[in-house]
């Protein structure tokens, strides 16, 4: 679970809303003594685990999980002609002993971006000022262009495609009917309707170990106003 994102669309009012879950979220992990970082819910127990522990985290009804691949965001990225963003900063890291490998080399800068480069700007860390927190803005901004720039009219002879890149680099839940019918609805969304949210907190060092601790007040309230709760 190397990003984690809460995915609300409401087709009656063509809004989409994304909540990032910083990876380093304080949850309580079913079968665990103590709180842990969110994200080890995956290797105890797969996108099952992780997504019970988000719906206890935020106590909401939360049923439905989809867990992508690097491979999807690839091929994704090139089907649709890969998506224009502006780069915050020359991006260079590697990291021969990643899963993948990293070998990071963008810079700073207005660019399309192919499905390669892509992953290059998703997986970068090291270099924002605020850590994890900035690479989770990155990430809302990316999806948010991808989404922009993906559901146009003219894609829709892409959809075969795209469900071909989905069945072969895609574990979920949801049934293909009720995917395919997001996918449809996805064309009718506003895209000055694609709201990005981070789950409100901030970091906190804890018997030597970096968390985000998550503001459970500001949760609710952020939940009640984009009428998830």
């Amino acid at each position: 679970a190397d990003t984690i994102m809460l995915v609300d669309m409401n087709t009656s009012s063509g809004e989409i809303n994304i909540i990032s879950i910083p990876r380093d979220t304080r949850a309580k992990i079913e079968g665990r003594n103590n709180p842990e970082k969110i994200n080890h819910s995956f290797a105890y127990g797969g996108p099952e685990l992780t997504l019970k522990t988000a719906r206890n985290l935020l106590g909401i009804e939360l049923d439905q999980y989809v867990l992508a691949d690097y491979k999807l965001v690839r091929e994704f990225v090139d089907l649709v002609g890969g998506v224009d963003i502006y780069v915050p900063m020359d991006m260079k890291y590697s990291d021969p002993v990643a899963d993948p490998p990293l070998n990071i080399d963008l810079k700073e800068g207005e660019q399309t971006l192919d499905g390669e480069k892509a992953l290059q700007y998703l997986r970068f860390r090291k270099g924002y000022k605020d850590a994890d927190l900035g690479r989770v803005r990155a990430q809302q901004e990316f999806m948010k262009e991808l989404l922009s720039q993906s559901i146009k009219l003219g894609n829709i002879p892409k959809i075969p495609g795209m469900i071909g890149i989905y069945n072969d680099n895609m574990e979920t839940n949801i049934s293909f009917m009720e995917m395919f019918i997001y996918g449809i609805q996805s064309f009718r969304v506003d895209m000055d309707n694609i709201n990005g949210h981070t789950l409100p907190g901030s970091p906190k060092m804890m018997d030597g170990l970096s968390y985000f601790i998550h503001n459970q007040g500001e949760t609710e309230q952020l939940l009640e106003d984009i009428g998830i709760k």
